[in-house]
């Protein structure tokens, strides 16, 4: 559904839809402090809409993306 909103939003205002998908860029980057590592996450994210999960299905798989994203990034940092 959340894949479906946003083609509908890029139909009807597709500058409007550019600018929220590239602050959504902005922010994960920030977060993950890596652009390419965004550009992935976001990908995985969209992902998980591909079979229509329940809402209970599609929190626990964004829980474990957000997980394995934090964790890779925190050990990188603490090898530093």
């Amino acid at each position: 559904m959340g894949g479906e909103f946003l083609d509908v939003c890029a139909r009807i205002d597709p500058e409007n839809e550019a600018l929220y998908r590239k602050l959504v860029h902005e922010c994960i980057a920030a977060i993950l402090e890596d652009d390419m590592s965004a550009e992935v996450f976001l990908l995985a994210l969209d992902g998980l809409f591909a079979d229509q999960p329940s809402p209970k299905v599609l929190e626990q798989r964004i829980q474990l993306l957000v997980s394995r994203f934090t964790l890779f990034s925190f050990k990188e940092t603490v090898h530093e």
